[in-house]
């Protein structure tokens, strides 16, 4: 064999071997690509089925706290009204994969949105033993500032309001200032303060009861 011939034979077998190399990263390389393929279709269907999961978690525990809140709202505001058949209830219903909240009051047979019918009474009933309900689901401390918050509540229903209000602070622990122009609920309070300007225009307390 003639060196020239030499060279060529071994230029031929080189490239070959850098062929065969090339082939077999090749291989390897759509192993590696099946096996990534197939382990991303894995985390997709496990991503899909957690999904699942936690929608059907969320919609369990919106449903549970819904009827749970619809409970609570329900008993104090019959017993606060309590010459009146009237209820609380929060409709949840699904949309476009999303969960919405429908609160709604029934008062002697008649069902209608609390902020828009009954009057403001029920309305701020409903709306404080709302805001009590998730400061005590918050687990924050318990302290409550009621401004002028019952001010559309009925004279009639004041007295029953108050012990309503004392036995929830008494059972759950839950302090509440509450500020009013309305001495029917000084019955009610541990402590009770007037407030007034003095000349300086700043805010002076007197203890009343």
């Amino acid at each position: 064999m003639t060196p020239e011939i030499q060279a060529k034979y071994e230029a031929v077998t080189e490239r070959a071997r850098k062929v065969e190399t090339t082939y077999s990263m090749l291989q390897d390389r759509e192993k590696d690509l099946v096996d990534e393929i197939d382990t991303l279709r894995d985390e997709d269907v496990l991503l899909q089925k957690v999904a699942e999961l936690f929608k059907f978690l969320l919609n369990k525990y919106v449903y549970e706290y819904a009827e749970s809140f619809s409970q609570i709202v329900t008993e104090g505001l019959q017993t606060i009204y309590h010459d009146q058949d009237v209820a609380f209830d929060i409709e949840v219903e699904q949309k476009r994969g999303k969960v919405y909240a429908n609160f709604v009051t029934e008062q002697n047979g008649v069902r209608a949105n609390p902020l828009e019918s009954f009057g403001g009474g029920v309305s701020s009933v409903v709306s404080l033993l709302m805001r009590v309900l998730v400061l005590l689901k918050a687990d924050k401390a318990r302290y409550l500032i009621l401004d002028e918050a019952l001010a559309a509540l009925s004279t009639e229903y004041i007295e029953s309001c108050g012990q309503f209000l004392r036995k929830l602070c008494e059972e759950l622990d839950v302090n509440i200032l509450l500020v009013t122009h309305n001495p029917d609920f000084l019955d009610q309070c541990d402590n009770a303060y007037m407030g007034s300007t003095n000349a300086k225009g700043r805010l002076q307390l007197r203890e009343i009861g």
